[in-house]
């Protein structure tokens, strides 16, 4: 079974509310996507890259790592496979809000390497085209 899903629209899977551009999602994303919010029990990452991280985004893995544990990530967070850079591992993007300042979006990449350990890869704050994804998908 495949669920296309066109350019913009919303696609409510359960709380968790998703932005695609022109792709296709069979039901095993689907369903991954349902049980995601609720798999962040250990989060790691590389220090050094943390580290490159602050210099570079001016965002620590550390907020990174509470936004994914907001207890509300199911109705705030926006989340989606990041089909560009998952070629030799499945990546995921989140959008949402900073742990401490609710009106600044975080986007985080992350992967999950063992059963409910998520590997953080990145962190930033979310572009202007972003932030409207993410409004425009909870509107």
């Amino acid at each position: 079974m495949t669920v296309h899903v066109p350019h913009a629209p919303i696609c409510r899977i359960t709380s968790c509310l998703l932005t695609y551009t022109a792709i296709c999602i069979d039901i095993h994303t689907i369903m991954h996507i349902m049980v995601c919010m609720a798999r962040h029990e250990n989060i790691i990452w590389d220090p050094i890259k943390a580290q490159s991280n602050v210099q570079k985004h001016g965002v620590t893995f550390e907020d990174a790592r509470q936004m994914l544990l907001d207890p509300h990530g199911d109705e705030l967070h926006l989340e989606i496979p990041d089909l560009t850079h998952s070629e030799t591992e499945e990546r995921w993007i989140t959008i949402g809000p900073h742990p401490y300042q609710y009106a600044r979006l975080l986007y985080v990449v992350w992967t999950e390497v063992i059963d409910n350990t998520t590997r953080i890869i990145s962190a930033r704050r979310a572009t202007a085209q972003e932030i409207k994804a993410y409004v425009e998908s909870f509107g």
